[in-house]
């Protein structure tokens, strides 16, 4: 099963995914427990699931701090 991965800015994120080519196989929505998500898939056919966490958890390094293509 997959898991999302934390952003440290989740509309920055979006944006750069969409504008460097990904496919967005689902638009960004808020779950209920208030964490925000969007699906992608890269252009070699990689899913990524990304997105905040309602926790306030981030890791050290946060997907959108690195390059996605």
């Amino acid at each position: 099963m997959p898991s999302t991965s934390p952003v440290s800015d989740f509309d920055a994120a979006y944006r750069r995914a969409r504008d460097a080519g990904a496919t967005i196989t689902r638009e960004p929505y808020t779950t209920t427990f208030g964490s925000r998500n969007f699906v992608l898939t890269d252009p070699e056919g990689g899913k990524w699931y990304l997105g905040t966490n309602a926790l306030g958890y981030m890791p050290a390094y946060p997907l959108a701090d690195c390059v996605f293509f």
